[in-house]
């Protein structure tokens, strides 16, 4: 198999240290300026941090420690079970992408 990273165009993912460590990991870095648009998003963290954030915003914190103790504390209350449940549902979005051939899943 070979694997690569879709990155975005963050200038921190291109730094040279981080180009050395993927080519020495033989993986290759996509731009996601190279990426098709409306690309199905398959990484379960971002269903993860959408609870997060959503956790967050309804504690409202107004400073930035604030902000990092709700985010910390709100992290480890998210059942392990919901982190279990988003990893499993990849295995059905893959098939439909594969099915799909990439295009989009839902409307």
């Amino acid at each position: 198999i070979k694997w690569f990273i879709v990155q975005d165009a963050a200038p921190i993912h291109f730094t040279a240290e981080v180009l050395e460590v993927m080519k020495k990991a033989g993986v290759t870095c996509v731009p996601k300026s190279e990426w098709p648009p409306n690309s199905p998003d398959l990484n379960p963290i971002e269903n993860i941090w959408g609870i997060l954030k959503a956790r967050i915003f309804e504690r409202n914190p107004m400073t930035k420690q604030e902000l990092i103790a709700i985010a910390s504390e709100e992290w480890s209350r998210i059942p392990q079970n919901t982190i279990k449940r988003t990893i499993q549902a990849l295995t059905p979005r893959l098939k439909t992408v594969i099915k799909k051939k990439g295009q989009q899943t839902r409307k």
